[in-house]
C-alpha cells in the first residue's frame, strides 16, 4: 500500500472568504469551516456569517478576524465597553446575557460528551448572574512606562497595553481607585512599578492599593501612597509587592505594608476571613457564595466525615466545610494564602480543620500512602486541572464522593473520563456563570464510588 497523502489545508494566510459560523469554542470564538477545515473567530458566535480574513494557519485549524459582519446569529448586540475587542478583558459583550448563558452551558455539555464520553444530560441548566457589570472586587492593571505612564489592560495574547477610563466588569470603588491612581501616574519618574492591583471588600466596601515593583526600591511609593489616602476615603491598606519576574503571575511572595492593615476584612456565609495581598479569593462574591452552596450540597455531610480539600487557598470552602463535618484538611501550595487560613480558622473559632502547605500533586500521595481514610474529597485545581498523580491518590484514598470543582470544561471532561476508569462516576455537572461578559465557566460536579 502507498502512503497516505497528506491533506492539503484549503485556506492560505492573509486570504479573505466568507464563512457561516456554526459552532464556539472554549476560549470564546466562533467557527466555522472550509471543506470541514476548521477556522476560528473571535468576536463571532453560531448563527453569524461574515468576510474572515486568515491571521494564522496550523495544520488542523486557522484563525482569522472578522473584516465584515454579513449576517448577524441569534442574540447578537452593541457591546458598550469603547475598547471591546482591543482589551483581553472580555469576549463575549457582543452577546446578550441570555445567549451567553446558552453558550456556556453547550460548552460544558460539549466537553462532558466529546471528550468525556458521558451523556450530555449530565449537565444541569446553569446558574446565572443577577448582576452582570461591576461585579469583580479585584483589578490587576499593568503600566506602560512611555512618558505619561498609561494604565489599561493587555491585548488579547500580547503584552501591548491598551489604556483604559473605565471598566465595565470591576467595581466602582475599584474604578474609582484606577482613576485617582491614573491622574498621579505621570508623576512618576522611573519603571519599577509594573501593576497596580486594586481589591474591594463587599462586606465593608474597604479598599486595598497594591503597589507591584519589580524590586524593593519604590521611593516614590510613600508619595504615591498619600495621594491616594487623600482622595480615596474607603481605603484600607497599601501594600507594596515585589515580583522581579517579567512574566507569570503577577504578585509576587513577598509583601510590605506601606500603610494600613495588613489585610481586608469580608465575609462568606457569616464567617469572617482576612484577605492580604497575595491571596487568592474568588473575584465575584455574589455567584461565589451560589458556587460553594453547590459545593456544600454535593459533599452531603453529616457531621462525620473526615474531608479534604485540596488547593484550599485561603480556606474559604474548608471553613464552610468544617461546620458540617468531623474533620477537614486543607492543601494548598502558598505559604502566605496558608497563613491567612490558619488565622480565618482561629477568628471563627473553627478547630476541626489542619491546614498543609505543599503541592496538591505531592501531598495527596503522601496521605494516600499513609493510608489515610476520606470520606469525602473536594478538589478546586487551576484551568490546567488536576495532576494525574492527584487523580490516582484520590481513588487510592477510596472517597465515597468527589466534589470538582472546575473553571475549564475540557480539563474536567478529561478528568472525569480518567476517574471513571478508576472506579468513579459523576452523578451531575452543574455550571455556574461566574464571570459574565467572558468566557469562562465553573462547573461543580458530584462524582460517587460505583
Amino acid at each position: 500500500m502507498g502512503k497516505n497523502k497528506k491533506r492539503k489545508v484549503p485556506v492560505d494566510l492573509d486570504q479573505e472568504l466568507e464563512l457561516s459560523f456554526t459552532g464556539f469554542t472554549n476560549s470564546g470564538e466562533g467557527v466555522g469551516r472550509v471543506e470541514g477545515f476548521a477556522v476560528f473567530v473571535p468576536y463571532t458566535i453560531p448563527g453569524d456569517r461574515g468576510r474572515v480574513r486568515i491571521k494564522e494557519v496550523k495544520k488542523n485549524f486557522a484563525r482569522g478576524e472578522l473584516v465584515d459582519l454579513l449576517e448577524e446569529g441569534p442574540g447578537r448586540i452593541e457591546p458598550v465597553c469603547p475598547v471591546y475587542g482591543y482589551c483581553g478583558g472580555c469576549q463575549l459583550q457582543h452577546v446578550d446575557y441570555k445567549r451567553q448563558l446558552e453558550l456556556k452551558t453547550q460548552l460544558v455539555k460539549d466537553a462532558i460528551t466529546r471528550i468525556g464520553g458521558f451523556p450530555a444530560d449530565l449537565v444541569r441548566e446553569i446558574k446565572g448572574a443577577a448582576k452582570i457589570w461591576n461585579y469583580r472586587n479585584r483589578g490587576q492593571f499593568p503600566l506602560a512606562h512611555n512618558g505619561s505612564n498609561q494604565i489599561g489592560f493587555f491585548k488579547a495574547g500580547s503584552h501591548q497595553l491598551v489604556p483604559i477610563e473605565n471598566c465595565f466588569l470591576q467595581h466602582e470603588k475599584i474604578n474609582q481607585l484606577l482613576e485617582v491612581a491614573r491622574s498621579y501616574l505621570s508623576r512618576l519618574k522611573g519603571n519599577n512599578l509594573k501593576h497596580l492591583v486594586f481589591k474591594v471588600s463587599p462586606e465593608t466596601e474597604k479598599t486595598m492599593a497594591v503597589f507591584v515593583t519589580q524590586n524593593e526600591n519604590f521611593p516614590e511609593g510613600e508619595e504615591f501612597a498619600l495621594f491616594l489616602r487623600e482622595q480615596v476615603p474607603d481605603l484600607a491598606s497599601i501594600v507594596q509587592n515585589i515580583n522581579p519576574k517579567p512574566y507569570g503571575p503577577v504578585l509576587g511572595r513577598k509583601s510590605r505594608v506601606i500603610w494600613g492593615e495588613e489585610s481586608l476584612e469580608d465575609k462568606m456565609n457569616d464567617l469572617e476571613f482576612s484577605v492580604s495581598a497575595e491571596s487568592f479569593t474568588q473575584v465575584n462574591p455574589e455567584q461565589t457564595k451560589i458556587l460553594y452552596k453547590e459545593a456544600l450540597e454535593a459533599a452531603g455531610l453529616t457531621g462525620k466525615e473526615t474531608v479534604i480539600d485540596a488547593y484550599c487557598g485561603i480556606g474559604t470552602i474548608t471553613l464552610l466545610l468544617a461546620r458540617q463535618a468531623k474533620m477537614v484538611y486543607g492543601i494548598e501550595f502558598i505559604p502566605e494564602a496558608i497563613e491567612d487560613a490558619r488565622e480565618n480558622a482561629e477568628k471563627n473559632r473553627i478547630g476541626n480543620v489542619d491546614f498543609v502547605v505543599g503541592k496538591v500533586e505531592e501531598v495527596l500521595p503522601r496521605m494516600a500512602a499513609k493510608e489515610i481514610r476520606t470520606e469525602v474529597i473536594v478538589v478546586d485545581p487551576p484551568r490546567k486541572g488536576c495532576e494525574p498523580e492527584v487523580l490516582q491518590a484520590m481513588a487510592e484514598m477510596g472517597p465515597e464522593r468527589i466534589v470538582y470543582v472546575s473553571c475549564n470544561p475540557a480539563t474536567l471532561a478529561r478528568d472525569l473520563k480518567l476517574l471513571a476508569g478508576q472506579g468513579y462516576e459523576p452523578k451531575y455537572v452543574q455550571p455556574v456563570d461566574m464571570f459574565p461578559q467572558t468566557h469562562h465557566v465553573e462547573s461543580v460536579v458530584l462524582i460517587t464510588k460505583l
